[in-house]
């Protein structure tokens, strides 16, 4: 079980275009550390019967719930970026996949930015990521039973 929990923040007001790139995106004077919600978002319920998920855009996480043995593919440079609340609770037996769509690339892996509500990961992998494969900044998240492997 892994636990990270700092101060929360509110929403922010960001100066630049919030169109998935980190160019202009800096804080105003004041405001807090955690992005005003961009375009996509996920709310809702990642089914096994629609699995493998294929993300061609960096997602916004509000609420979404993936179910166990959904597959998660990432086409280079795209993340997920959590801002409400993830519950992914895979099984020993069907675990949630995290990985990269491309051969040529990587994809962006997790972050949990500021995340307003709690988030819980059982039996993921996450993999195939240029980054760590999650980064958890100003947020609750627990982690059971999940492998984080090949990532830069």
């Amino acid at each position: 079980l892994f636990r990270s929990t700092l101060a929360s923040t509110s929403a922010a007001q960001f100066a630049g275009p919030l169109n998935g790139s980190s160019q202009s995106q800096r804080p105003l004077a004041g405001a807090p550390l955690r992005p005003a919600v961009p375009h996509p978002t996920a709310t809702g319920i990642w089914t096994l019967a629609n699995s493998p998920y294929v993300l061609t855009d960096d997602v916004y996480v509000i609420h979404l719930t993936i179910e166990a043995g959904v597959t998660v593919l990432a086409r280079p440079g795209v993340e997920i970026v959590v801002l409400g609340e993830l519950i992914a609770r895979g099984t020993q037996s069907a675990p949630i996949l995290f990985n990269n769509a491309g051969a040529q690339g990587q994809w962006d892996g997790l972050r949990f930015l500021s995340a307003s509500g709690s988030s819980t990961l059982e039996y993921c992998e996450i993999e195939g990521s240029q980054s760590s494969g999650i980064e958890i900044l100003n947020s609750t998240v627990y982690l059971r039973d999940c492998e984080i492997h090949d990532n830069q």
